[in-house]
C-alpha cells in the first residue's frame, strides 16, 4: 500500500443514498491535530474498487466500524472510499495492538441521545403499524359471569 493510500479507521453513521454513508472519523487523522478524541463526520461511499456483487452482498450497520481510503481531490463532496468492514475479531486485535483510534474508546453520540430517550420516554410515543388489525382482549370476567 502507498503512503498516500493510508487506510483509516471510521465508525459508519447514517446511510445516504446511491452507496454513500456518513462516516466518523477522528480529527488527528484528517486535520492533523492533536487531539485525537474527538471526531469529525465525513461523506465515503461504498468501494468504487469492490465488484458489484460484492457490492450487494456488503452488510453496513450503523455503528460498526471500518476501513477508508481517502481521496486526493478536494473538490468532490465525497471524501473517500470504504474499503472493508470490520469484524469483531478485527475490532479485539486492534485493541491488543494499540492501533485503536481514542476516539472510538468512547460511546458514539447516537447512541448517547437514543439511551437517554429510552430512560425519559414511556411506551405512548412508541411507533403503531397501521396497516396491523388492533387486537382487542376481552377480560376472562365476563366468560365466568355468563357460564354461572
Amino acid at each position: 500500500m502507498e503512503e498516500d493510500q493510508k487506510q483509516i479507521i471510521g465508525r459508519v453513521g447514517q446511510p445516504m443514498g446511491s452507496n454513500q454513508f456518513t462516516v466518523d472519523v477522528p480529527d488527528n487523522l484528517i486535520n492533523k491535530s492533536s487531539d485525537d478524541s474527538t471526531y469529525t463526520q465525513v461523506l465515503v461511499q461504498l468501494g468504487r474498487s469492490m465488484t458489484s456483487s460484492k457490492k450487494t452482498k456488503t452488510w453496513v450497520k450503523r455503528g460498526s466500524l471500518c476501513y477508508l481510503e481517502p481521496y486526493n481531490d478536494d473538490k468532490i463532496k465525497v471524501w473517500g472510499e470504504m474499503v472493508s468492514i470490520l469484524s469483531a475479531n478485527d475490532e479485539k486485535a486492534l485493541k491488543k495492538s494499540n492501533n485503536w483510534p481514542k476516539a472510538f474508546t468512547q460511546t458514539p453520540p447516537q447512541s448517547q441521545n437514543t439511551q437517554e430517550n429510552v430512560e425519559n420516554d414511556g411506551d405512548d410515543d412508541l411507533f403503531v403499524n397501521p396497516n396491523r388489525r388492533t387486537v382487542v382482549e376481552e377480560s376472562d370476567d365476563s366468560e365466568e359471569e355468563e357460564s354461572d
